[in-house]
This record gives C-alpha cells, sequence and structure tokens, in this order.
C-alpha cells in the first residue's frame, strides 16, 4: 500500500493513461469461475457503459485471485 498527499505523483501512478501496471490481491466469499477469469481478461463493460480495460487474471487459489489493471 501507498499513501501520499502529493497530487501529482497520485495523478502520475493512477492515471489511465500512463498505463501503469497495478496488481491486486483478492480475497474472495465464493470461488471465481473459469468464466468470470475470462470476462476480466477481455474487459467488463459497467453500468454506466464504460468497458474497463482487459486485466490479467490469475487464479492464486480457489477463492484467490491476482489482478493485474492498467487503470
Amino acid at each position: 500500500m501507498l499513501c501520499t498527499n502529493d497530487g501529482q505523483f497520485t495523478h502520475e501512478i493512477i492515471s489511465p493513461k500512463k498505463k501503469l501496471e497495478k496488481e491486486y490481491y483478492l480475497e474472495l466469499a465464493l470461488p471465481i469461475s473459469d468464466e468470470d477469469i475470462a470476462k476480466l481478461e477481455s474487459g467488463i463493460a459497467l453500468e454506466d457503459g464504460y468497458v474497463t480495460m482487459p486485466a490479467q487474471a490469475q487464479r492464486a487459489a480457489e477463492n484467490a485471485l491476482r489482478l493485474t489493471i492498467h487503470e
């Protein structure tokens, strides 16, 4: 985890235009299916119509996932 009050630095690391990879480790209440992983890897349409960029998803355990995104 990274904490900062430097707005310029924050913009540099979270802006989708910068295309920096951000990796998350997720532990889920339920097992994640291969179909769910495929959806993450192809991009997901949100309620407002925005489609996320494709993610890299790697199963770490039956109910855990390593997720890498660029936005």
